[in-house]
């Protein structure tokens, strides 16, 4: 992709080229979630006066600053625990994009672990596989590659951690409808709770207070 203007392009977003990993597809996957860059404004490049034009960068440059949209997490000078996935979340939350429920949810259920395999202290166990590993088996079989067909490889895995990211949220939003409807259950104060029909209660019976 070439850069048609010097300035910043809005709702743009660039990351490294080359070999991919989980941390930046699933930041470039929730800000395409959350409708803050347009799919048709992805740069892979290391060049900095490419990046430096990018409205978004993640997982290159070397500077972490959410102000001004800014998440790497390789420099020498951060010590956090973050991967830019946990940046761009936390940027999400606290530039309201997303509330605290969508934010624990989608942290707790995914983003920490992506945060922790890619900064190196998740623990790999034989028979099992994170979702770092499934994202890595996106990447191309061959190492002798062109630029093209790892590009293709990583929006494919865009598109796949898109969908999952998606799926998250609606199965979220169901599950905090039905909490009205666990809570009144719960107030009956009766030994046993009953539903009319099937729904998602067991999350919002423990968070309710349930034990």
């Amino acid at each position: 992709m070439k850069m048609k203007e010097m300035s910043i392009i809005p709702r743009s977003f660039g990351t490294h080229d080359g070999s991919f990993h989980a941390d930046e597809v699933t930041a470039c996957s929730l800000l395409l979630l959350l409708n803050c860059i347009d799919r048709d404004k992805i740069y892979r490049t290391r060049d900095p006066e490419v990046l430096d034009r990018c409205d978004y960068v993640c997982d290159v440059g070397g500077v972490y600053h959410a102000d001004r949209r800014r998440f790497d997490h390789h420099q020498i000078d951060y010590q956090g625990a973050m991967s830019g996935a946990g940046m761009v979340l936390l940027y999400l939350k606290e530039k309201s994009f997303i509330d605290a429920h969508v934010y624990d949810h989608f942290y707790k259920s995914l983003i920490m672990g992506v945060d922790q395999h890619d900064n190196g202290v998740a623990r790999s166990e034989i028979g099992t596989a994170s979702f770092s590993h499934v994202v890595s088996n996106f990447l191309p079989i061959t190492y002798d590659v062109s630029s093209d067909e790892m590009n293709a490889a990583f929006f494919s895995a865009v598109d796949f951690l898109l969908g999952h990211l998606d799926r998250m949220r609606q199965r979220l939003k169901y599950t905090l409808a039905c909490r009205d409807i666990v809570q009144e259950a719960m107030f009956r104060a009766e030994p046993v709770i009953l539903f009319e029909e099937s729904i998602p209660w067991m999350d919002n019976f423990f968070e309710l207070g349930g034990e």
